[in-house]
């Protein structure tokens, strides 16, 4: 994260706000984390056709895909991981807090981990062909039970 606006800049008077530029190269995650005493404002500049996949609730159990020129707000205290779907587009967003120092108070959610990692396989193409294989499997063998 490169900061634009932060307390700990030397010579920068802010003291309830922060912002920098976030890049995420193709397929990268951002690890789960929280922000306990932070409200985050995440506007995309710039996606591969896909946009950008953000995870957030108590299991990473609800998704928001953004487009570029959407911003997207995360209330303090939320778990959240963003996805890169992208295989050669780097995802380029301002990242806009209420924290005077750009990159404090991020509490990572290790127990989350295994949840932003299977998402993210699950849109790869290979992914994908598993979990057709799979649903075609589940239907032969419903078919067969009926049979």
């Amino acid at each position: 994260m490169a900061p634009l606006v932060s307390a700990d800049i030397n010579g920068m008077g802010t003291t309830r706000l922060s912002a920098g530029l976030v890049r995420m190269k193709g397929r990268h995650t951002a690890r789960a984390h929280r922000h306990d005493e932070t409200d985050v404002i995440v506007l995309l500049w710039k996606a591969g056709k896909a946009g950008a996949l953000t995870l957030y609730g108590d299991g990473l159990d609800q998704e928001i895909w953004q487009q570029p020129h959407q911003a997207l707000w995360i209330p303090r205290g939320v778990p959240h991981a963003a996805i890169n779907p992208s295989r050669f587009v780097s995802v380029v967003a301002w990242e806009f807090r209420s924290n005077p120092i750009l990159g404090e108070d991020n509490q990572l959610l290790p127990d989350l981990e295994r949840i932003v990692n299977a998402r993210r396989y699950a849109l790869t193409r290979r992914g994908r062909r598993e979990r057709m294989r799979h649903l075609d499997d589940e239907l032969a063998r419903h078919a067969q039970r009926a049979a």
